[in-house]
């Protein structure tokens, strides 16, 4: 939904559906919702205003804030927007991570109590006693923290039918810096200074108690989520690190969940042992993950590995008949092989496979991919005519299959210092549908001109980095700076901000 409504007013202008996602991220990530302490996010709100959450912390659910946070960030240029995205890979990466690079599933909600001997229950291992967040850090500075972050003696769980949070606090943010600079008659950057101290001591002590049980499982359709939004976040946080760890899961799972014999992939990985044939989640959503991956690194080894496994997905999952893919493969045990037609806590696996084709067919310039994803958009066009909340993905797919293809082509030296301000550039825009394109004058140039010709002219202007911003592969004339490239992009856009 959030994506949606920032795709929306990228085409149509609409501020309303840009504030409304903008207020929304902006409340979850003050509220309880989001882990204060250690980042990450639970896995949804049970309260009316993001104060009480299921404590449960599931991966998906990190991939796609993380996406959203940085589509915030591109929009408004906020860097509050880019400090929630980094905190959620901060908690992955810590966290959740395989120490060979895939990462795990989930965390459960329920865990150890602290306060009590040999109790167990929801939240436990996030609560807090206002009594224990003194003694922990001071009563100088709980006194600043327990006002920032709602705080109470009694506890402050709006709501708590099973009475597991009595006398418990949930960490939220109640009060700005700028507010409690006021309170407490100190400037902002002592603020600032005293909330970081607690939180990292808080943090300490809170690693001390017993986590809540890890599923450690490695799912392939989640790591392509995950994927994805590590590597957008490497590019728009300017943060190789992050770029680095989706690229060490992309290895894991071709090391261990993709036979390159079949070209198939497998669904499941845990301590060793991998299973279970891969279904069309596991091919759609790592496919959008390889395909963020190369858009980044402009290694054609991604582009490869996407254009071999959609080939796969087609042979195995489509439906000749209706339109769209199976979510499941051809089984004799199954009497009915079912499509899923609701983006809900995950996107449906079709609207993914949609817009994989729809991405994959521009940048290799294959019409029956394009078309495939038209038919795909068209077999559900009764469940979206009736019901089009049921698939927001899916309608900004259709919407981007209708506009003209968007490209910028950066021709320069890999890793040089002009090459990486000009991509720093473009993914700094914010240009959900737009294709980058990397001319290096080598391996990745001569990979993408057998696909795409135009690109094969695409070259260096007076020894600089260059960048031609095109639209349906007519492309405008060659900047040579950063600043003028990004003139370029906003001229492109009606709806820049």
């Amino acid at each position: 939904v959030l994506s949606f409504l920032f795709r929306y007013w990228h085409a149509t202008g609409n501020e309303q559906a840009r504030n409304m996602a903008l207020a929304t991220l902006e409340s979850m990530a003050w509220g309880g919702m989001n882990d204060q302490l250690g980042g990450g996010f639970h896995r949804y709100s049970v309260d009316g205003r993001w104060r009480v959450p299921h404590f449960e912390k599931m991966l998906y659910d990190q991939a796609q804030l993380a996406d959203s946070y940085l589509d915030a960030f591109q929009i408004t240029g906020d860097k509050q927007y880019a400090a929630f995205a980094r905190r959620v890979f901060d908690y992955v990466l810590r966290d959740m991570r395989d120490p060979e690079g895939g990462f795990y599933s989930a965390e459960d909600a329920d865990s150890d109590d602290p306060y009590t001997t040999g109790g167990h229950g929801e939240g436990a291992y996030y609560l807090w006693t206002e009594e224990d967040i003194v003694r922990t850090v001071g009563a100088a500075d709980a006194d600043i923290f327990n006002y920032c972050y709602g705080v109470e003696f009694d506890g402050n769980a709006l709501a708590d039918p099973q009475k597991e949070f009595s006398g418990r606090n949930i960490l939220y943010l109640q009060h700005t810096i700028h507010e409690a600079a006021e309170q407490f008659k100190l400037d902002e950057a002592g603020i600032e200074k005293a909330l970081k101290r607690v939180r990292r001591k808080l943090f300490a002590k809170r690693e001390q108690r017993k986590r809540p049980h890890l599923d450690d499982k490695v799912l392939t359709s989640w790591n392509g989520l995950m994927i994805g939004a590590l590597a957008r976040g490497g590019a728009i946080l300017h943060d190789p690190e992050l770029t680095k760890a989706a690229r060490k899961a992309a290895v894991f799972i071709r090391e261990n969940l993709f036979d390159s014999e079949t070209q198939k992939l497998q669904r499941r990985y845990r301590q060793g042992e991998s299973g279970i044939a891969g279904q069309l989640d596991d091919y759609a959503f790592l496919i959008a993950g390889l395909v963020d991956l190369y858009q980044v690194e402009q290694e054609p080894q991604w582009l490869e590995w996407a254009i071999e496994l959609t080939t796969s997905q087609i042979a195995l999952f489509w439906d000749a008949k209706e339109g769209g893919f199976f979510d499941s493969l051809q089984d004799p045990t199954l009497v009915v092989r079912m499509k899923g037609d609701y983006d809900g806590a995950e996107p449906a696996a079709n609207s993914i496979a949609a817009e994989n084709l729809v991405r994959l067919g521009r940048l290799t310039d294959n019409k029956e991919w394009l078309q495939l994803a038209e038919k795909t958009i068209n077999s559900f066009s009764a469940q979206i005519n009736a019901y089009p909340q049921a698939l927001f993905r899916m309608l900004t797919v259709r919407r981007e299959l209708l506009e003209k293809p968007r490209q910028v082509v950066i021709a320069g030296r890999r890793g040089a210092g002009d090459t990486e301000a000009m991509m720093a550039a473009v993914f700094s825009v914010y240009d959900p549908g737009r294709i980058v394109l990397f001319a290096d004058g080598g391996e990745n140039q001569q990979f993408l001109g057998k696909l795409l010709p135009f690109i094969r002219t695409a070259t260096m202007q007076e020894n600089h980095a260059t960048g031609y911003v095109c639209k349906d592969f007519t492309c405008q004339l060659p900047v040579i700076t950063p600043d003028a490239l990004l003139k370029e992009l906003a001229g492109g856009q009606s709806t820049r901000k």
